[in-house]
């Protein structure tokens, strides 16, 4: 009986592993930055430890502490966040509430020449509001951020990877 067990779960990773499914952080070194070095140049803004921390943990490219020894410097810089009402349940009391935030990513190389079109990466979502539960509403709004600030790391961090900076002049004189 283990024998059968052992026979069914052996061959479904096989056949699993041969359709090209991967494992959740299986090394993939196609899913890397298109820069060697990279300098992060963080204000303020709420996303630049998890920003940081992802980059060193998912082995995307190298991080350096100097612009000097950097190909690339990523600039985040403009940072928008936004709480506004959804809609009204039957009493007038608010029933939803919409969390909006937003990123501005700019990438540059090292002699400071913009190297793609500004990258602005936002997340959304719903959150149910009820007055009378203040204090988990208001954990809730706290959980909802986290989320979303992981959401637009995910989503500019994929951005990064699958962009081709400036190889070829876009000046029709110039590649001629």
């Amino acid at each position: 009986m283990k024998l059968i067990k052992f026979a069914i779960v052996f061959v479904s990773v096989l056949v699993l592993s041969g359709c090209g499914f991967h494992l959740r952080g299986g090394a993939d070194d196609n899913y890397k930055f298109p820069f060697k070095t990279v300098y992060l140049d963080c204000g303020t803004p709420a996303i630049c430890d998890g920003l940081r921390k992802t980059i060193v943990n998912e082995r995307l490219t190298t991080l350096v502490t100097n612009k000097e020894s950097a190909e690339a410097i990523i600039l985040v810089d403009h940072e928008e966040t936004n709480r506004s009402t959804y809609d009204f349940n039957s009493v007038g009391q608010i029933n939803n509430i919409k969390l909006t935030y937003e990123v501005t990513s700019v990438i540059f190389d090292n002699k400071g020449e913009q190297m793609m079109p500004d990258i602005v990466v936002s997340s959304q979502t719903l959150m149910n509001y009820n007055n009378s539960l203040i204090l988990s509403a208001n954990q809730q709004e706290a959980q909802s951020w986290d989320t979303l600030h992981q959401n637009v790391i995910t989503s500019l961090i994929r951005r990064i990877v699958y962009s081709r900076p400036k190889l070829i002049s876009t000046n029709a004189i110039e590649s001629k």
